[in-house]
């Protein structure tokens, strides 16, 4: 019987790392099709797990408009500890994954429509995405 552990964290960096419009007019399209990515890494260090958002915006297969967005989420020691594994590993639960995802989208799009106000692309905001359906299992880092 799976149990939920409460992780003491919070969100300690936001950071834009890409953001570029490649196509300055839009042809007019109802709507624009999405490629998104959700990519963790861990830093041992400081004890922060950082959830990459990627997404890019495409008219016609090309790419229109891509923003890339960093959340570092500073996790505390107790439960940074419990997610150390044998073999030095450590093991993240999907379920913790999809939250800090959660947040991390909803940063995105927050920061999105901050770089696209009074532009065409205003009008295509961030849909709200299923992160289980990307992120379906535990992910497991080596601590080398």
């Amino acid at each position: 019987m799976p149990t939920n552990k409460k992780v003491g964290f919070y969100l300690a960096n936001i950071n834009t790392e890409q953001f570029a419009i490649l196509i300055k007019e839009l042809e007019n399209v109802p709507e624009l099709s999405l490629n998104i990515d959700i990519n963790f890494g861990i830093d041992a260090n400081t004890n922060m797990i950082g959830c990459f958002v990627n997404i890019n915006y495409l008219q016609n297969g090309q790419v229109a408009m891509v923003i890339e967005v960093k959340c570092e989420f500073q996790i505390e020691q107790e439960a940074w500890a419990s997610f150390i594994k044998p073999g030095k590993k450590f093991k993240v639960s999907k379920g913790f994954l999809q939250h800090l995802a959660i947040i991390s989208v909803g940063t995105t799009r927050g920061i999105l429509h901050a770089k696209t106000e009074k532009t065409e692309y205003n009008h295509y905001p961030l849909p709200t995405i299923n992160v289980s359906e990307k992120l379906k299992t535990d992910q497991v880092f080596d601590l080398d």
